[in-house]
């Protein structure tokens, strides 16, 4: 398509002839009652007349679940490079590297109720010289993140699930400790199965932000995040994805910011399908 203001830039957009290719592959291998999975994908965004927009995008991961009893734990990991822009404030495409370790598990008590634990390990790294406005990304938004939750699950129907998670994370920046914080929160989620007219999940709750600095100002409210689609009459499809959080800014003015956003694709299939 034409993108008509790549640099997101209102004085001066620029405008220029864009294609993106993305592959996806799942390999599911069956242990049993166990299972491991991988899965990699790959994007390739290309800019006609502005080469330094171009950009390749990498994804691998993967995950074991032990399924054996009703105790089923689970381990899992994943790394991403890619240029895709971070949030929206840092308005450029710049390289990133995000690796991620997680280990679980989950008890199932009944049928339909569980008790479910994780911590998760999450780094995201900038390559060196990659900068905005003048300022070293790397330095200042390098960071090591641990989250840890707990709460209890229960399937509803055979198609949605409710959580109830209480969930705490600590968040380091190795070279600007300005922004180190943690977080406390309680997430109610509604998780909707791939075989439910509505698929997805949506999480809303109530999160304390506190940073560890004491002349910055704590955070209290609603916080949420989504991701649901569906479809009508399966010729017109609708996907929905919104998200209220703390997010961290390259500035040292002011480290932190409240964002909060919300997207609505809609896509007309005309023909099809053909056999």
């Amino acid at each position: 398509g034409i993108d008509d203001n790549i640099f997101n830039d209102s004085d001066d957009p620029k405008e220029d002839v864009t294609l993106t290719v993305e592959s996806h592959v799942l390999a599911v291998l069956r242990l049993g009652l166990n299972e491991l999975l991988f899965t990699t994908g790959s994007d390739y965004v290309w800019f006609k007349e502005h080469a330094s927009e171009r950009s390749s995008n990498a994804t691998y991961a993967m995950r074991f679940n032990l399924s054996a009893s009703r105790l089923k734990p689970y381990v899992g990991a994943a790394s991403t490079r890619t240029r895709a822009r971070s949030g929206a404030e840092i308005d450029t495409r710049a390289r990133r590297t995000e690796r991620l370790a997680v280990a679980g598990t989950s008890l199932s008590l009944t049928e339909r109720t569980a008790v479910t634990a994780s911590a998760q390990r999450d780094v995201s790294l900038f390559e060196d010289g990659e900068r905005f406005r003048g300022v070293e990304l790397d330095d200042r938004l390098n960071s090591t993140g641990w989250t840890y939750s707990g709460g209890v699950r229960y399937s509803v129907t055979p198609f949605t699930t409710l959580s109830v998670n209480g969930v705490y994370r600590e968040e380091t920046f190795q070279q600007s400790h300005l922004r180190d914080a943690r977080s406390y929160a309680v997430t109610p989620v509604v998780e909707f199965s791939p075989e439910a007219v509505i698929r997805g999940s949506i999480l809303a709750g109530y999160e304390v932000f506190v940073p560890e600095d004491p002349e910055l100002a704590e955070n209290r409210g609603v916080v949420f995040e989504g991701s649901l689609n569906w479809s009508i009459a399966s010729m017109t499809l609708f996907d929905l994805s919104l998200g209220r959080k703390v997010d961290y800014s390259y500035e040292d003015s002011q480290p932190y910011y409240l964002q909060t956003g919300a997207r609505l694709t809609v896509t007309q299939r005309l023909f099809g399908p053909v056999s």
